[in-house]
């Protein structure tokens, strides 16, 4: 059996435009998939030189700067809206780190319902800083006469730097269901985080 070669030109273009189609659409993917990781890891470059604070917060994040160096909350969200924070505290040279979390822990058992403290553990962040982090968690139950909505675990991680006579408290709090998603979040922002 003899098998027959094509030289046909409309059978060669016909075969190189499913080429050339193949290809379109295998660009057409790949542009799609960057244009997609783009829009989702999009960032927006927050800058307090008073305080000497750098960071990448989330871009449709929404931003307050009213009661902390920052605040940044994923309003898009419903149920508990996941929360970035830094503060910068005052630390005499007497203090110790377990000092902060103590009086952030006391704090909280005050105000939010059913806390617990999870665990508590030194790192290594990515410039080097050594960081105390202590994990909690507590039940949410918006007072809301209107809604009747059911409460929600809300996993927290505080980070906290000391560095010049300061603590650097980096809070992030989310529901537990979304804990993973989020993570990454806050991790980012960690790493691109400069003080």
């Amino acid at each position: 059996m003899r098998r027959e070669v094509i030289t046909d030109p409309a059978a060669r273009r016909v075969r190189f435009a499913h080429y050339f189609t193949l290809a379109y659409c295998l660009l057409a993917i790949t542009i799609a998939l960057i244009l997609r990781d783009t829009a989702l890891f999009a960032t927006t470059e927050f800058r307090n030189n008073e305080v000497g604070v750098i960071a990448y917060y989330p871009a449709n994040w929404l931003l307050d700067t009213s009661t902390s160096v920052l605040r940044a909350t994923d309003t898009a969200r419903s149920g508990f809206k996941t929360v970035i924070e830094v503060q910068v505290l005052p630390f005499a040279p007497r203090m110790s780190a377990r000092n902060v979390i103590d009086s952030l822990t006391l704090a909280r058992q005050g105000s939010q319902q059913d806390y617990h403290n999870l665990a508590s553990r030194e790192i290594m962040l990515r410039n080097q800083d050594v960081a105390i982090i202590n994990e909690y968690q507590y039940v949410y139950a918006p007072n809301d006469p209107f809604l009747q909505t059911l409460s929600t675990t809300v996993v927290g991680r505080d980070v906290l730097v000391i560095r010049r006579n300061q603590a650097i408290l980096i809070t992030f709090q989310t529901d537990a269901r979304t804990l993973e998603e989020d993570l990454a979040i806050f991790d980012r922002f960690l790493d691109s985080l400069e003080y």
